[in-house]
């Protein structure tokens, strides 16, 4: 199970500033990729093909 907050505290530890979202997203994605080797991440899914809606990691 993610531990979302330790992962946030982890990357504020080693990256207290981004310069955009998808800086952002990308540093999230790769600490929670060391945290859990075995998750599947994806930084951007359309859970729904016909409607116009994003869900954004």
């Amino acid at each position: 199970m993610l531990d979302l907050l330790g992962a946030m505290r982890a990357l504020a530890s080693h990256r207290p500033v981004f310069h955009s979202e998808a800086d952002f997203q990308h540093a999230l994605a790769w600490q929670i990729h060391r945290m859990l080797p075995g998750a599947v991440i994806r930084l951007e899914y359309r859970p729904l093909p016909t409607e116009p809606m994003y869900l954004d990691l």
